[in-house]
């Protein structure tokens, strides 16, 4: 059996050492860049905030909001892995749904990201009034991406009208759900409630849905078995335990709806490609309070 000649051995410790020593500089660089990109935000008017992140997309934010606004403002973009997670699932060419589009994060990320590309299309589904506001400026501000549609109204299971509420300084955190007070001031608007099928049946192709709606994601599946069933369809949901629970929902509704329609199920954050891993289990959910799904058949 032939061994590796000890100057050769001497040559490969030489190469690896300087391979750290690069890594440590580029450490260095990258914290350096973190620095220069550091806290960015300009006052636009009383109520909001203009924003320019690290993926080059500007965004008015409400300035009272203590959910988004700060990680925009210092960490210039929201939910890093997602960030990048959703671009890679919606090449150019792509037609994308944003149901929860708040004032348009992910809507206009993902708009400049596929571009003017035959077929690529965004639609925003978004039903408080405070943030249709900025989600209309916000696709204006973008206007070079995909065409985005925007839809003002909530998707459950069934259409009719709802009572959406909003903690005043947590904008992102609307729900239809009945919640105190406890402190905080509460706004409410009486809002459409239509159904996912409904929104996308003249839809002729639907390739990556999100969902985040704070809890009622079940009841945005169950109006949507239509749409469950196109083919190559993925989707990306938010999973939160105390959320659903507070909407009076179970939490493994939502996977086993899913499942129910040929789903196999991830967790978004897993890596890169998370779809190439272990399909979650019932004993991963029951270790879980919190994760993004990636869904796919």
């Amino acid at each position: 059996m032939e061994t590796e000649a000890p100057d050769g051995i001497e040559a490969m410790a030489a190469r690896l050492a300087a391979m750290e020593q690069r890594l440590v500089g580029m450490e260095r660089v990258l914290r350096e860049i973190r620095q220069l990109v550091g806290p960015f935000a300009v006052p636009m008017g009383p109520d909001d905030l203009l924003v320019q992140t690290i993926h080059q997309v500007k965004y008015l934010v409400p300035a009272r909001d203590m959910v988004m606004t700060p990680q925009l403002v210092v960490y210039r973009q929201w939910e890093a892995q997602l960030s990048a997670l959703l671009p890679r699932l919606c090449p150019p060419g792509s037609v994308f749904v944003d149901v929860g589009a708040n004032f348009g994060y992910f809507t206009c990320l993902l708009a400049a990201r596929l571009g003017r590309a035959a077929g690529s299309r965004v639609i925003a589904i978004e039903p408080n009034p405070d943030l249709l506001r900025l989600l209309h400026a916000n696709v204006g501000i973008n206007w070079s991406g995909a065409p985005v549609r925007i839809e003002p109204v909530a998707v459950a299971e069934s259409p009719g009208a709802m009572v959406l509420t909003i903690p005043d300084d947590r904008s992102a955190n609307g729900t239809l759900a009945p919640i105190a007070a406890e402190g905080r001031t509460l706004r409410t608007h009486r809002v459409t409630v239509t159904r996912l099928d409904d929104v996308l049946r003249d839809e002729p192709r639907v390739d990556l849905i999100k969902i985040d709606v704070e809890g009622f994601e079940p009841a945005v599946l169950r109006g949507a078995t239509e749409t469950l069933a196109r083919d190559g369809l993925r989707l990306v949901i938010e999973w939160s335990v105390p959320q659903l629970r507070e909407a009076g929902f179970d939490p493994m509704e939502t996977p086993r709806l899913l499942e129910a329609a040929g789903y196999r199920l991830f967790e978004a954050e897993a890596g890169p490609d998370p779809a190439a891993g272990t399909p979650l289990t019932a004993a991963d959910f029951a270790a879980r309070t919190y994760c993004n799904l990636l869904a796919v058949r």
